[in-house]
């Protein structure tokens, strides 16, 4: 599958106007300009109003190599896509989900076979539950586990060192004091945290 990278955003459509796209293809400034018609030969994109819903995302999408169809509007960095519809903002996929198979049942994920977040592709799409959707990001390998998680103070050595000496009947505190964070001795120990480590 390619890496969906968060790209730049895309420039104001006025030569030399270094700042990003807001709308219609200007930055906020321009925008306003063009709206309020001090400006009114901006060179401003086509509205999207009047279009249905499945044009915008048509519109606002692009296939790509694997079969996916990637979203190219907004999209929160590193995140899904977001389209606003009827004063609303609403995650594509799930859009692109429901007018190719009707309603999404309440409590149900909309979860990416493909494994690309931006992807839009009815057929790259299936339903399932908050249990589903985790047991296919750990089977897909991007759960972060253990000393791969960004907030880790131990590693999986430390771990097992900690309870190693708990099981030979030192304190936690006294454990606790070799290492960073007595509380995550104490979460390890208590079985919050770490339980996939022996």
């Amino acid at each position: 599958m390619t890496d969906q990278t968060p790209k730049h955003p895309r420039p104001c459509g006025v030569g030399g106007c270094p700042e990003p796209h807001r709308g219609r293809g200007l930055c906020i400034l321009h925008l306003r300009r063009y709206r309020s018609g001090a400006e009114p030969n901006l060179p401003v994109l086509p509205s999207s109003k009047g279009l249905t819903l499945a044009d915008r995302l048509a519109k606002k999408s692009k296939r790509n190599a694997d079969g996916c169809l990637i979203w190219s509007g907004f999209a929160p960095r590193g995140g899904y896509g977001m389209i606003s519809f009827g004063k609303r903002n609403r995650l594509a996929h799930r859009v692109s989900f429901e007018l190719a198979n009707g309603p999404i049942p309440g409590g149900m994920f909309v979860c990416h076979r493909c494994d690309v977040p931006l992807c839009i592709e009815p057929t790259h799409l299936f339903l399932g539950t908050a249990a589903d959707n985790t047991a296919d990001m750990i089977a897909k390998g991007r759960g972060a586990r253990g000393s791969r998680r960004p907030n880790a103070v131990l590693t999986e050595a430390d771990v097992v060192e900690v309870k190693r000496r708990a099981r030979a009947g030192e304190r936690p505190w006294h454990i606790a004091k070799d290492y960073a964070s007595r509380s995550a001795v104490v979460s390890v120990l208590s079985g919050r945290t770490w339980r996939h480590v022996q």
